[in-house]
């Protein structure tokens, strides 16, 4: 048990509740899951852009390798997740399978972090993450083939098991020790980096240079290949200490149970994240950018529904001595028109005549508001009609290739780190081969 450690990542996972709640409210607003969203213009924003960065990767191209077509569709949701929360994580596959990416997109839900400086979380000290593990994965990561440990494990994790969802395709708000999957436990992976002393040997006798984990056992067997050289009159060995950095990687129990605990060497962390744009540790996103002009469309287009509703439309105004003999109110309604109504009342003055009066409170400049929030909403967002693929009435063809340039210059910040993200990605998929447990 290290109650200690399992604290510290408690800690970590919940200092990022902000950060969380943050990112749901974004999410929400985004798919139109949030309050008024009949118009949805986010959700248009976050289509537009990912829509041209994944145009620019494939171009009018169809028949993509399997293996491309599918990286790009991972690449295509971490832009939406990094649009929408400023964070997007991907991690190395924990079992590589035939014909599918070699690494997976991480909800940012499930991470936690000590605080960094670096956007990239290269100056981390500890990165961790939840799993949600089958009995099947965890006694084959685990379980080290021994019948007794299995039993152990299991005893272990008895009566933790998630329930089932009556949505099981959709995830809820994460906790940190019951699993979001029905049948599944929760298992936490933690990365620390450590400072590893390695004895560096330069072997003059038979010219060769290598590298030793610091012991007591290799500092005695260095001194008695030492004497023995100098009683034989031959070269030494050149040692020198250094003190480098590695990773420790710990798995969990939520209460605190260590399954399995690895030393590995600095640069193996099969975690690579972005944050943007990373202000004194604050993420401001797109949406987060967006979502008050979002929210104040919703108001006015709710405000103009009401108004709307509430106004008077078709109702007519009649002298009740003027009613026609052989009618009734009954009658003149439903000749007048449908649908309407009829006000009676007893005229003062005989130049009042019957008319119709239809209320104009539905447009005290409601809906001149409405546009002008659309218009901000493109302001601030920088997407221009033309680059969301509708072009401005009168605007010639050159005009709008102006408005899509100066659209995809608002965008050249947030694109370029995402690109960075990308590209870190791949160096690592080139550096390191899968993992395993």
């Amino acid at each position: 048990m290290s109650k200690k450690l399992i604290t510290r990542c408690e800690d970590a996972w919940m200092t990022l509740e902000p950060f969380r709640r943050g990112r749901r409210r974004c999410k929400r607003l985004s798919y139109g899951t949030e309050g008024t969203s009949a118009n949805n213009l986010i959700r248009q924003l976050l289509k537009s852009v990912v829509g041209r960065y994944r145009y620019l990767r494939a171009g009018t191209q169809v028949n993509l390798d399997l293996d491309v077509r599918n990286d790009l569709d991972l690449d295509a949701r971490s832009l939406e997740e990094f649009l929408i929360s400023g964070m997007t994580v991907n991690r190395l596959r924990l079992d590589p399978t035939e014909g599918k990416t070699a690494f997976v997109n991480v909800s940012p839900d499930r991470m936690f972090f000590s605080r960094f400086m670096e956007p990239d979380g290269s100056d981390a000290t500890m990165i961790g993450m939840l799993h949600d593990f089958s009995a099947t994965m965890l006694l084959q990561h685990f379980g080290n083939s021994d019948p007794y440990r299995c039993r152990a494990l299991m005893e272990h994790y008895r009566g933790k098991e998630g329930s089932e969802s009556s949505a099981p395709c959709l995830e809820e708000n994460i906790d940190w020790q019951i699993p979001s999957m029905g049948g599944y436990v929760r298992v936490i992976e933690v990365w620390r980096r450590q400072p590893v002393h390695t004895l560096h040997c330069h072997d003059l006798k038979h010219a060769e240079y290598i590298t030793l984990p610091f012991s007591e056992e290799a500092m005695n067997g260095l001194e008695r290949l030492q004497a023995e050289r100098r009683r034989d009159g031959e070269p030494g060995v050149t040692v020198l200490m250094k003190t480098d950095a590695a990773w420790l990687q710990t798995w969990l129990s939520p209460s605190g149970l260590i399954l399995k605990e690895t030393l590995r060497p600095d640069g193996s962390l099969p975690f690579v994240m972005r944050l943007y744009p990373m202000t004194d540790g604050e993420t401001h996103s797109l949406v987060a950018d967006v979502a008050p002009q979002q929210q104040h469309i919703n108001r006015l287009v709710e405000l103009l529904d009401r108004v709307i509703d509430q106004s008077a439309k078709g109702v007519l105004l009649f002298p009740t001595e003027q009613l026609p003999d052989g009618f009734t109110w009954r009658d003149m309604r439903r000749i007048w028109a449908e649908p309407g109504a009829i006000i009676p009342y007893k005229r003062t003055s005989r130049q009042v005549s019957p008319q119709q009066v239809s209320g104009t409170g539905w447009n005290q400049g409601a809906a001149e508001m409405l546009k002008t929030q659309i218009s901000l909403f493109a302001e601030v967002s920088g997407m221009a009609p033309s680059f969301r693929g509708r072009e401005a009435a009168f605007a010639g063809s050159e005009a709008a290739k102006v408005d899509s340039e100066n659209a995809s210059i608002a965008l050249l910040d947030i694109m370029g780190a995402f690109h960075a993200f990308v590209a870190q990605r791949n160096k690592l998929l080139t550096q390191l081969k899968p993992q395993t447990l």
